[in-house]
């Protein structure tokens, strides 16, 4: 039987203090079926001399470097860049959990199926949103997805998935996947697999939470996505995912009118 092929897209600005712990992570994972891309945003420091010798002894290594408009543009490229039957986004400063994880996600027989797999993460350092130590974050049923975000690092995509999905948006420049998984359980694609993927490093823009717009538009994009009628009463009811997002909505509109 053929494995899977699984495309690792690493967006990299002047990441020299922890690309090669990264390089590492991918390079000692026991899955041989994998490609790893790396996305620079044209560094001024070590990254790239880093990447290159890595390259040199790691045939999997691929890089790109050219000016992007931020880090999920340079998902965007990797997503059109990659060859593998399944993407997966890892950090410049993130390290897969184990070095057999692909292939235990690959024997347990996750990688055969057509849906977005995700798993947890482990928290190394505190964040916005979970503190040093943690698993982050168990299963998202639609109500705790439209209230925070699946860790993109916990996250594989197959990649017929995210050429139907789209790309992600830039206009959220910290929080543009949560937006995307959204789309992704719209279209019922999500899956949980009750495992740690990676170890997820605090200290990024997402770590601190910021602000680009996602946190009031979420339920808008929520309305477009799973094209709600907020004139439905069944999207009021107290067991109805949509009641904090129709309710949010009505709000709204009843200020503007």
């Amino acid at each position: 039987m053929n494995r899977p092929k699984i495309s690792i897209i690493t967006p990299t600005y002047n990441a020299s203090a922890t690309i090669e712990r990264v390089l590492s992570s991918v390079a000692n994972q026991s899955y041989e079926q994998i490609e790893h891309l790396i996305i620079d945003g044209c560094s001024t420091d070590d990254t790239l001399a880093i990447v290159d010798g890595y390259r040199q002894k790691c045939p999997h290594i691929r890089v790109v470097s050219e000016k992007d408009a931020g880090i999920y543009d340079a998902m965007n490229k990797g997503i059109d860049l990659c060859s593998g039957d399944w993407i997966y986004f890892l950090g410049s400063d993130d390290l897969l959990f184990s070095d057999t994880i692909f292939g235990e996600l690959n024997d347990e027989g996750h990688l055969s199926t057509d849906r977005v797999i995700y798993g947890n993460v482990l928290i190394l350092g505190d964040t916005s949103w979970a503190t040093d130590g943690a698993r982050y974050d168990g299963p998202f049923d639609l109500e705790k997805l439209f209230r925070k975000n699946i860790c993109h690092q916990a996250i594989l995509y197959p990649a017929a998935v995210m050429h139907k999905v789209g790309y992600f948006n830039k206009k959220y420049f910290i929080a543009a996947d949560w937006e995307y998984n959204i789309r992704c359980a719209a279209a019922g694609e999500l899956v949980y697999v009750d495992k740690i993927i990676a170890k997820f490093t605090g200290g990024g823009k997402s770590s601190a939470g910021g602000i680009d717009g996602i946190g009031n538009d979420i339920p808008r994009i929520v309305a477009d996505c799973f094209h709600l009628d907020l004139n439905d009463p069944s999207l009021y009811a107290d067991n109805s995912p949509f009641r904090g997002v129709v309710q949010r909505l009505r709000r709204r509109w009843l200020a503007w009118t």
